[in-house]
């Protein structure tokens, strides 16, 4: 399966919107068609975001590769990084589902330090905990960032440290607290 072809343009079906699309050549089209052409639609006012690149190509095309059991060729530059968790997501989902590992083949993306760097998130919110994370990551940083200014039980954790009893643990839960990142909840 390869990606032969990118284009943006204005949308045939929709005033106001943007279409993105990109013609896939499949390299067993199993009865059917042996090319197709895939697109999104997007409002008009976010077409200045819009990439350009692989790797929203890679992103989308991947599942359909994987099943059909094709390599996957694309013609666009794409993340080093991104590349490398397709392929370490290709791994998971063969462990899941004994999906087959394909081959990804493109050129890696080389960015341009004068390009700044991106304000946006997108999430596709299923529910589960990634989604929660992704969706209050910003907001949990903003109420710990103010927690740590007001610091409303500073009057109890002296209290604790004073205390003989409870004080050898406040200074144990205050050490592992002060190791955590909270915004990756890693150690």
């Amino acid at each position: 399966m390869k990606l032969v072809e990118v284009d943006i343009g204005a949308s045939p079906d929709r005033r106001g919107h943007t279409r993105v699309s990109g013609v896939v050549r499949y390299d067993d089209p199993r009865g059917g068609r042996a090319e197709e052409t895939y697109w999104l639609d997007f409002p008009d006012a976010f077409a200045g975001d819009v990439s350009a690149s692989g790797n929203p190509w890679l992103a989308m095309l991947l599942p359909v590769a994987v099943v059909s059991n094709e390599p996957l060729v694309i013609s666009r530059p794409v993340d080093a990084r991104l590349l490398d968790n397709s392929r370490e997501t290709m791994h998971v989902w063969k462990r899941w589902f004994g999906d087959p590992v394909i081959h990804v083949e493109a050129d890696v993306e080389q960015p341009d330090p004068a390009a700044p760097a991106g304000a946006r998130t997108a999430s596709f919110f299923s529910g589960g905990v990634d989604s929660f994370f992704t969706a209050f990551a910003r907001a949990a940083e903003a109420v710990l960032a103010r927690a740590r200014r007001l610091d409303p039980f500073r009057p109890l954790v002296r209290w604790l440290r004073r205390n003989p009893t409870l004080a050898a643990w406040t200074h144990r839960a205050e050490a592992l607290i002060q190791d955590v990142d909270p915004m990756s909840f890693r150690r």
